[in-house]
């Protein structure tokens, strides 16, 4: 199947001379890297790529990405002869590219979340067996023969090791640690990127991070869930992009075993992230609540009246899937 899906979008590529890339909304780092060495590869090809974004850079990004390299906001779409998306499951995540995203007649999606319905472009590479993105693009980049240098390595695995969680999640496989090793003996910056992805925090967002743990509420000795308002960026001047990694530390705590942290972007809209050990299903608990994702680490938009309202929706909805996951 692999094959055969990359033969298409192989050929597909060769025909194009102008190509759009882009990625989900509030992009993470996976998101950003996928779409970096696919653009550094085209490039490398001779084609002329260019990427898209809603927002920009948050600092910590900046030191391993190019901010020039991306056009925020305005698309042309008829300037192009293919667009294609990485780390984007559905339309919904392309934000205000997808209108015209499914309007285009050469659309290609590489993804690795669960397969959602309908389809949104006209050739698909989905694969949950991959633990990230940056890896499919990886395979695709070696089945095009491209030579993958020093700053292509570098690129595919910011986002193999941010998606990975430094391989500590569980969805990794033997195909992850190859693909690690690869990119190393390649010439990937390995201790830049730990210390931009791991090591590197700003005062506001450790201001930001201490209101979170302070609000964090252990639910019926099994789950944890903590909540940021508007008001908590204000008060600390941070944005959503700064609560990345929360959901992912609660999962630290003894005998916690979801977690989920919400964070209010609008008077009534609000983002759940989901976390999970081993053995426990969150991707059904998003999709309830309109999102989805992996088992072990997913997403969701939702609306509430007010933060307290968004907390008790998160609560009964996570008890209510929890009781048939109970070890």
């Amino acid at each position: 199947m692999k094959n055969k899906a990359f033969k298409q979008i192989s050929e597909s590529i060769k025909k194009a001379n102008s190509i759009a890339l882009f990625c989900h909304i509030s992009p993470d780092f996976d998101a950003y890297s996928s779409m970096y060495a696919l653009h550094y590869a085209l490039t490398k090809m001779g084609k002329k790529a260019d990427l898209y974004t809603h927002e920009k850079l948050k600092s910590n990004y900046k030191t391993l990405l190019d901010e020039k390299l991306l056009h925020i906001g305005g698309f042309e779409s008829q300037n192009y002869d293919l667009l294609i998306s990485v780390d984007v499951p559905n339309i919904k995540r392309l934000g205000i590219y997808g209108e015209q995203f499914l309007a285009h007649e050469n659309t290609i999606m590489l993804d690795h979340h669960l397969k959602e319905l309908p389809q949104m472009a006209k050739i698909a590479y989905i694969d949950k067996d991959f633990s990230s993105c940056a890896e499919i693009v990886y395979d695709l980049i070696k089945y095009m023969k491209i030579k993958i240098d020093k700053a292509l390595a570098s690129y595919l695995y910011i986002g193999l090791s941010s998606d990975t969680h430094s391989f500590r999640n569980s969805n990794i496989n033997e195909h992850s640690y190859m693909c690690g090793l690869e990119l190393y003996k390649l010439g990937a910056e390995v201790n830049k990127i730990n210390v931009a992805l791991y090591k590197q925090r700003r005062k506001e967002e450790l201001a930001l991070q201490k209101i979170f743990y302070n609000q964090i509420e252990m639910i019926d000795n099994k789950f944890a869930v903590s909540l940021i308002t508007m008001e908590d960026f204000k008060k600390t001047k941070t944005s959503k992009q700064d609560c990345e990694t929360f959901s992912t530390d609660m999962l630290s705590y003894e005998n916690i075993f979801v977690t989920c942290s919400i964070v209010q972007r609008g008077e009534n809209n609000f983002d759940g992230s989901f976390r999970a050990k081993p053995g426990y299903d969150v991707s059904i608990i998003a999709s309830e609540l309109g999102g989805g994702g992996h088992k072990e680490a997913s997403g969701c938009k939702f609306i509430a009246k007010n933060p307290q309202s968004a907390k008790k929706l998160v609560i009964s909805t996570i008890r209510k899937h929890l009781k048939g996951q109970e070890k």
